[in-house]
């Protein structure tokens, strides 16, 4: 799941439903807690986010899911439950979005997106983007705003 972060994937969804559901009805709670968070990583910020593969992010994600998870709520003996939650430090966001100035409401804009391996590509935003740093430019491609262009 941490892999498929924020894709919200189908496939990898009904594997971890059937293994929720191969538990039975009184699941160990460090089970149930590994998969409750690997769904949740699934669908990270509604399809969003991601994770960042900064070194200071993957170090808090891997705190994150250290190995130990509890036999009940109430157990700290190997890990720190306050922990579980550093994984929103390793979150980046991927969405690019164009809001109206006058009411802040999310629009559909065409822009142009040129990378820096070349490749040109016209786009209608909202829209997800793999990696920001791959971005070389951007344009506004509407006859309903003003041409503007964004480099990186």
């Amino acid at each position: 799941a941490m892999v498929m972060a924020g894709s919200g994937d189908l496939d990898v969804f009904r594997l971890l439903r059937s293994l929720r559901k191969k538990q039975g009805l009184q699941p160990q709670y460090g089970i149930h807690m590994a998969t409750h968070m690997a769904i949740g990583f699934l669908f990270l910020g509604g399809g969003r986010y991601t994770f960042d593969q900064e070194p200071i992010s993957i170090a808090a994600l891997l705190m994150s899911v250290f190995p130990c998870f509890p036999k009940d709520p109430l157990d700290n003996t190997c890990h720190l439950q306050a922990f579980r939650n550093l994984y929103v430090l390793a979150t980046k966001n991927r969405s690019l979005e164009a809001h109206e100035t006058d009411s802040g409401q999310p629009t559909d804009l065409n822009i142009d997106l040129k990378k820096k391996d070349g490749k040109e590509e016209t786009v209608i935003l909202p829209r997800l983007v793999a990696d920001f740093s791959s971005v070389q430019e951007l344009h506004v491609a509407s006859d309903r705003y003003w041409p503007l262009a964004f480099r990186a």
